[in-house]
């Protein structure tokens, strides 16, 4: 049966046993084995903490025979290496636990691997019964921090190129990189890697730089292997100074319309738009006289002023009323990139007639207009019969408040004829405002009540009035009514007027001319002027 094989089977060794009894307890009880001498820590293929002490280690062990030491020699590449300065008072007893700590001082530079060898000394040689421990293990810090510096640039340097060279000592054949905060966040410098003696030099375009900056928060690192920081290393970070920015870039700034009048400009506002500064950076915008310097204040739409993400600005500026017209600079400057940029814009003021004066009485052939303007501009003057410039007015005022849409063009006069300074002027010659900001023009005139209106305005060359950018006629408020009579008949006569090189055209008629037209021009200016207060 298959169960009595099977007891058969589990009998038979006992009954051997019993047989071989007698033998096996005449031979008595084996010898135990020797107790061997090991190393339970750092054990082989482990990361041993040593933060606390980077060139101490601990080792521990059992087994070390009475009366022996301990000696730990360690390897520097692969080449045996000195001896750990290591002792060990021997335990009374063998068996018991051993600990000795080791300094590993002339470990190589940013070195965090350890090939060691424990040995048991005997007598100042090593124990022949006792076998010496191979135990390899890493670090978590490197024994000796690596030789790591960078010697240029110094921090006190003021760089004169945007190139700069970084030179010093790393760990030999590593591998050093180079980065600094640039516009489009951590930009990499440069790298290379060192040569056996741990020496590098490296070459460094600063050409990112945020616009303008003049110095930049650089940071120099030495990489190891998989692309970490070489052990025993720590990033240093320097700053570089430059003499001039080495991205000056090129920030750009325009006002619209270019040229206009005050009065848009204290009213409507001028748009002024800024490009190529450093993403979102503050700007600061201030504006002044071109020509005297004189500072203008300005209302802005924001409180701060911020560059979007492409370096770019829209911002609406105001004047102040009472701001005289002239030539103006808007300046927009960046906060962290020192980047300026300089918009002209050209604004004409209201003018005036400061003579005839309201109900002088003239008597003559000659009537001497003058006034006040915004210099280099012209002045359109149109004057006739008080009956017929204040029908023209009541008329022209009642169709600014409609919706209309006609336009006219102004009969042009004949070009005037060369004339001397003294004699007086050709109605059709243009008149331009002074440097002074003064204006005078003589014309012949009959005798009788006479009403004088002045625009500024600025025309081109064929005499016709300027539109800016927007379309918009450039024309002024014009000035009050002047009523003044004149007792005389006049004579004709020629042109006294001044002229500027500004925009003011000074070589073409402008679109009106004596007598019954100067009424139609003015129902024309105050038409164009109607387009621009309409849109």
């Amino acid at each position: 049966m298959i169960t009595l094989t099977w007891r058969r089977a589990l009998v038979a060794p006992t009954a051997l046993a019993l047989a071989l009894g007698g033998a096996l307890l005449a031979s008595g009880p084996a010898h135990a084995a020797e107790p061997v001498f090991s190393v339970t820590s750092p054990s082989n293929t482990t990361t041993y903490d040593n933060s606390a002490t980077p060139d101490t280690i601990t080792y521990t062990g059992e087994n070390l025979p009475v009366g022996d030491t301990i000696a730990v020699q360690y390897y520097i590449g692969f080449n045996p290496g000195p001896t750990a300065a290591a002792t060990v008072t021997a335990p009374v007893v063998t068996g018991t636990a051993w600990s000795v700590s080791a300094t590993l001082a002339e470990s190589g530079p940013g070195t965090a691997g350890v090939q060691s060898t424990v040995t048991a000394m005997k007598d100042g040689a090593a124990d022949p019964a006792v076998a010496p421990v191979q135990v390899n293990y890493n670090t978590t810090t490197a024994l000796r921090p690596a030789d790591f510096a960078v010697t240029t640039p110094t921090a006190s340097d003021v760089q004169i190129s945007p190139t700069v060279t970084f030179s010093g000592t790393a760990a030999a054949d590593s591998h050093v990189q180079v980065a600094y905060a640039g516009v489009n966040g951590e930009e990499e410098g440069g790298s290379v890697d060192t040569d056996g003696t741990g020496v590098y030099s490296l070459g460094v375009d600063f050409s990112k730089l945020p616009v303008g900056a003049t110095s930049a928060q650089v940071t120099v690192s030495d990489i190891g292997a998989n692309a970490d920081l070489f052990p025993g290393t720590t990033p240093i970070t320097r700053t570089v100074t430059f003499a001039t920015a080495p991205n000056p870039g090129n920030p750009t700034a325009s006002v619209i319309p270019i040229v206009t009048t005050l009065d848009r400009a204290t009213t409507t506002g001028l748009q002024l738009n800024a490009s190529n500064f450093t993403p979102r950076e503050t700007l600061a915008v201030s504006m002044k006289n071109a020509v005297t310097g004189a500072a203008v204040v300005i209302t802005q739409s924001t409180a701060v002023q911020l560059a979007d993400g492409a370096g770019a600005l829209t911002e609406e500026i105001t004047l102040p009323k009472g701001t005289s017209g002239y030539d103006f600079e808007v300046t927009v400057t960046g906060q962290t990139s020192h980047a300026t940029a300089v918009a002209p814009v050209a604004l004409l003021g209201d003018p005036t007639i400061t003579a005839p004066t309201e109900g002088q009485a003239l008597v003559g052939s000659t009537v001497t207009f003058s006034g006040t303007g915004t210099p280099g501009s012209n002045i359109v003057l149109v004057y006739g019969p008080t009956a017929e410039i204040k029908a023209q007015l009541e008329k022209s005022m009642a169709a600014m408040t409609r919706e209309q849409t006609d336009s006219r063009t102004a009969p042009k006069a004949a070009a005037p004829e060369a004339s001397s300074p003294s004699d007086p002027a050709a109605p059709a010659a243009p008149i331009v405002v002074g440097s002074d900001g003064s204006w005078s023009v003589t014309y012949t005139a009959a005798a009788g009540d006479y009403t004088a209106i002045a625009v500024g305005t600025l025309l081109d060359e064929n005499g016709e009035i300027l539109l800016d950018q927007d379309g918009d006629p450039i024309v002024t408020t014009p000035t009050a009514p002047v009523d003044f009579t004149l007792a005389a008949a006049a004579v004709t006569t020629s042109s006294t007027g001044q002229t500027l090189a500004f925009t003011g055209s000074d070589s073409t008629p402008i679109g009106v001319a004596g007598g019954a037209l100067l009424v139609v021009g003015l129902g024309l200016v105050l038409a164009a002027r109607r387009r621009r207060v309409r849109s």
